[in-house]
């Protein structure tokens, strides 16, 4: 007799064969697969389902017990995935830089909602002739439950008129840095004006120089390198010192220092001081020009109806 091929898997444990034929199957219908079972699936010579269907499965209810199977091993492989990652100090530390990169990522949203809020967020230049408006009178304005409006007045120079390059050199630094804080401090109002224009016969020994107006009035000021913290000066050293003198209070969400920074290095240059008809150079004396107006109080203290706080 001759024997005809056929492409039905049969397997032989021992003595007996297994049938994995769809049409006759060995056993009655069972989820359970034996070793044998396991070792042939594992080779690729027989499927879960031709397993499941040997042993009395329908071929559609095979299919729903491989679906079923998959679904489970991919759980167990999560979950077996989770206690690795629980275990891994690595994995933490990756989770600990996605928390830390979660939070300045919120941080710059903050400051972005800030800056798009704000009212000026750049650095505006004025004439003498518009200072009424542009302090004064807008340093009144409330928002935000305020009662004024701080404006800083930033006295530019030309380098010609700086006493020496490293005078220039802080000045520029100065300018630099309002610019920069004048961006991030949105609801705060910088102007710029040229020092000569600003106020007659005003001292070039005091640049660089800071006038801080709120309520109409004059409330503090940074005159001199000195008040500045000397030469070397970078935007975190004129914001911790705008901090100190409360112009910044109320921002404590976009103010970041925990301390005055080191000033920048800078290269030492000799003085060669240019003449100024005996006008002083101490950090607070004005050699008697415009006295009155640059005449501070502390940004804490009641109105003094005897302050002048307009150029004109």
């Amino acid at each position: 007799m001759s024997s005809s091929s056929s492409s039905t898997p049969y397997a032989q444990s021992g003595q007996s064969i297994t049938n994995y034929s769809l049409d006759k199957p060995s056993y009655q219908y069972t989820t359970s697969t034996t070793e044998f079972d396991d070792e042939l699936m594992k080779r690729d010579i027989v499927t879960f389902e031709q397993c499941m269907m040997a042993k009395g499965a329908t071929p559609e209810e095979a299919r729903r017990l491989a679906l079923l199977k998959q679904k489970e091993e991919q759980g167990e492989d999560l979950v077996e995935q989770h206690n690795q990652e629980e275990l891994d100090p690595k994995k933490r530390e990756d989770e600990d830089e996605d928390e830390f990169i979660a939070n300045y990522r919120k941080k710059r949203l903050r400051e972005l909602k800030q800056q798009r809020d704000g009212r000026f967020g750049e650095e505006l230049f004025i004439s003498r002739n518009d200072w009424s408006r542009e302090v004064n009178e807008a340093s009144c304005i409330r928002h935000n439950g305020n009662d004024g409006t701080w404006v800083i007045i930033n006295l530019t120079t030309e380098s010609q008129s700086t006493t020496s390059i490293q005078h220039d050199t802080t000045c520029r630094a100065v300018r630099q840095s309002i610019q920069s804080l004048a961006t991030k401090y949105t609801d705060i109002k910088f102007v710029s004006i040229p020092f000569n224009s600003a106020i007659e016969n005003w001292p070039v020994e005091n640049l660089p120089t800071i006038f801080c107006y709120y309520g109409g009035k004059l409330r503090c000021q940074l005159v001199g390198v000195d008040e500045f913290g000397g030469h070397g000066v970078n935007v975190g050293r004129v914001e911790w010192r705008l901090k100190e003198l409360g112009v910044l209070d109320g921002y404590e969400e976009l103010f970041d220092l925990e301390f005055d920074p080191e000033p920048d290095v800078i290269d030492r240059v000799s003085e060669n001081r240019v003449g100024r008809g005996g006008y002083s150079n101490n950090k607070g004396g004005f050699g008697g020009v415009s006295a009155e107006l640059a005449t501070a109080q502390n940004c804490n203290s009641e109105d003094d109806e005897s302050d002048y706080d307009d150029v004109d």
